[in-house]
């Protein structure tokens, strides 16, 4: 329940161009379900792989992150498109 809270307060700003309660269900929706997917993606890596190599997939996952915030521009405050 609270992670609504938070993804509605994320879409405030869009409000005017979206329809807030079906844009939270179709971005909630997916992110929960893939975020939930992950333990059992890295399970089953774990399983056919070994355990070290599930592991270094998971730090590569927080490598190419910490990369990608490089390069993803900051849009806090500016006027939509």
């Amino acid at each position: 329940r609270g992670q609504r809270k938070h993804d509605a307060q994320f879409l405030e700003p869009l409000e005017h161009f979206l329809p807030l309660g079906g844009t939270l269900g179709l971005l909630h929706g997916p992110a929960a379900g893939s975020g939930g997917a992950g333990p059992v993606v890295i399970a089953a890596i774990a399983t056919g792989s070994g355990f070290a190599f599930a592991i270094g997939c998971v730090a590569c996952i927080y490598a190419v992150a910490f990369i990608a915030m490089f390069f993803v521009p900051d849009k806090k405050g500016q006027a939509l498109e």
